[in-house]
């Protein structure tokens, strides 16, 4: 699903596919019962992966063409400055699954070969999280 999202997205300046794009990611996030996504930097490509069970289980890549796009969305959702470029920067975004409310803390963090992000569906405490969610925290910046 989300690599058919992918393909129309390329080339495409329009906003509304990205929001279809996020929106696919919390989705999936969802049916698969993922505690954590994290988009990593892997050369031409935001690399998504969900952690299931404390497993990380890779799903897709984002061109990187569509990473500033991807950034500025979930930015806007979280009520964060757009413009602003920190070398860490938090925020959360509440929804609705169905009719029950969720909330997705948001983490950016900028490294040298670009911006890593990770959406918390469960908000756990540092030493509860997973270890793949650890490693997250601790990469070098």
């Amino acid at each position: 699903r989300i690599k058919d999202a992918i393909s129309k997205l390329v080339g495409k300046p329009a906003p509304a596919p990205v929001v279809r794009l996020v929106e696919l990611i919390f989705a999936e996030a969802m049916t698969l019962q993922a505690s954590h996504v994290i988009l990593r930097p892997d050369g031409d490509a935001l690399e998504v992966v969900y952690v299931i069970d404390g497993k990380e289980v890779p799903r897709d890549r984002v061109p990187s063409n569509l990473t500033a796009a991807l950034v500025t969305r979930l930015k806007v959702l979280c009520n964060l400055d757009v413009t602003a470029a920190k070398s860490m920067e938090r925020g959360r975004i509440d929804m609705n699954v169905g009719a029950v409310p969720k909330s997705c803390e948001v983490v950016f963090q900028e490294l040298s070969e670009g911006v890593s992000i990770l959406l918390d569906f469960v908000s756990t405490p540092f030493a509860e999280a997973p270890e793949v969610v650890q490693a997250w925290w601790l990469t070098e910046v």
